[in-house]
């Protein structure tokens, strides 16, 4: 995909989640818009960030734990 283009989809992407009301709203948004796979898969790698920035798991506990 051309950079410019990446740019503005992710814009898009960005500002369609900032304008949502709710929670309720930003659920429905992620549900119509990822796969069950999806969700896993990003659930997982915020998981990751956040046991990182927690910094009491080394990356083997990490993996082992998520399955990652």
């Amino acid at each position: 995909m051309n950079p410019k283009i990446e740019r503005k989809v992710y814009e898009i992407f960005i500002n369609s989640i900032k304008n949502t009301k709710s929670s309720e709203e930003v659920i429905d948004f992620l549900n119509d818009l990822l796969t069950p796979v999806e969700k896993t898969v990003l659930s997982k790698r915020v998981s990751v960030a956040f046991m990182l920035m927690e910094d009491k798991y080394t990356y083997e506990q990490i993996s082992k734990t998520l399955k990652v």
